[in-house]
């Protein structure tokens, strides 16, 4: 078996500049030797013939774009394709200066050639640096940095959390859980009826059970490893098979409890179905996972008039990161009272709908960034294409007027 083979690394648009330095130094050198006439008619012919490998080094850059209109196939190494859309670019412009002999701002379509090349790479080159700015911001300024394409998904996450949170209050929150590590030993003592309810289920996988498992040997654990272990909770939760084995008559279960324990599991709702197993939660372990109730008016209330609106609301215009709401989407002053008015109980569920407001401008933040290390292109590509349709404007009345050589 043949070794893997080495990524080619990142290009670097300053190393790549050399491949338009070299023909630049090579012309100036030629044309300031004094035994080198430059107007004589064989070095005259060879600089026009130049303008064919020019040519050809020009459109190179241009595959580029259908290359990445085919990412899904096997068609080479990105950073390998655009180390050449760069380099060859700069050896364009290099071949261009000797094609020209050095004349190139006599006016006229020549003129043009140049000033429209010299737009597009630079253009290019502050592209390249202003992503690598933008990116080391982004690793600054972010706790998790998420891919440009999902950043709308994730939107629609936050939205359908925040809206589930609010209307099935049997989802189990961080502050939920009263005692974390002795909520973990309670899951991993054999017999026990968080046993067979949750480890022993078989939806429970590897990486929620090695979060158990750590969180029960240092509690209160990471915030990744109960931020896994209570997404693989509430995912259970919403299974029918939740209660199977148990005996209900052991649980000190409220009259809620055993109204939904009375109907047929497949007769019950989804909401209906996850209540019922989040009764039976608290009543297994009273002790370690706190009671659930309606959410009260204030919190009702906070959630519709500030955060409702704001998770759903379209990601930001190119003026947002000069506003007040760049800083504070929802007044802080707003959340302190409104979990200054909850109950004691209650403050978990606005602390979470406050941690989603802060992601989602986290993710208003990346946009933004991610957005303006676009904006260049809305130069360089209209520029690029203009610059094709000047140079095949030259190359044919070049051919008309002078030939093919």
């Amino acid at each position: 078996m043949s070794p893997p083979r080495a990524n080619p690394g990142t290009p670097h648009p300053y190393a790549l500049f050399l491949w338009a330095v070299m023909p630049a130094a090579a012309w100036l050198t030629l044309a300031c030797l004094p035994f080198v006439d430059v107007e004589a008619p064989a070095f005259r012919r060879a600089c026009r013939f130049l303008g064919y490998p020019a040519l050809v080094a020009l459109l190179i850059p241009y595959l580029y774009p259908w290359r990445r209109l085919s990412l899904q196939r096997p068609r080479g190494n990105m950073t390998r394709w655009l180390r050449w859309h760069i380099g060859a670019a700069y050896l364009a412009f290099g071949l261009v200066i000797l094609h020209g002999r050095g004349h190139l701002f006599r006016g006229g379509l020549t003129l043009w050639v140049v000033i429209v090349f010299a737009l597009v790479l630079l253009s290019g080159m502050v592209g390249m640096a202003l992503q690598r700015l933008v990116f080391r911001l982004l690793a600054l300024l972010l706790d998790r940095e998420l891919a440009g394409e999902r950043l709308a998904f994730e939107r629609l996450a936050l939205i359908a959390r925040s809206t589930e949170l609010m209307e099935n209050y049997s989802m189990v929150l961080d502050s939920d859980v009263l005692a974390w590590g002795e909520f973990c030993k309670a899951i991993l003592q054999s017999g026990g009826p968080l046993h067979r309810v949750v480890w022993n289920a078989k939806p429970l996988g590897a990486n929620p059970r090695t979060a158990i498992r750590r969180v029960a040997d240092a509690a209160p654990g990471s915030e990744d490893d109960r931020r896994l272990i209570l997404a693989a909770l509430n995912e259970l939760l919403t299974s029918q098979n939740f209660w199977q084995g148990q005996d209900p008559a052991g649980f000190p279960l409220t009259a809620e409890g055993r109204e939904l324990l009375a109907l047929r599991a497949k007769d019950l709702s989804v909401a209906q179905t996850e209540r019922r197993n989040r009764l039976f939660l608290e009543a297994a372990c009273p002790d370690l996972v706190r009671r659930s109730d309606r959410p009260p008016e204030t919190v009702k209330r906070f959630f519709a008039e500030e955060v409702s609106g704001y998770l759903r609301s379209g990601f930001p215009s190119w003026g947002w990161l000069l506003s007040a709401e760049a800083l504070e989407p929802v007044p802080r002053n707003h959340y302190l009272r409104a979990r200054e008015l909850a109950p004691p109980g209650e403050v978990g569920r606005v602390d979470q709908l406050w941690l989603w407001v802060e992601e989602r401008r986290q993710m208003d933040l990346e946009y933004w960034f991610r957005r303006l290390t676009r904006g260049w292109l809305l130069v360089h590509a209209p520029a690029a294409w203009a610059l094709l349709a000047l140079v095949l404007m030259h190359v044919l009345s070049s051919i008309r007027y002078g030939g093919l050589l």
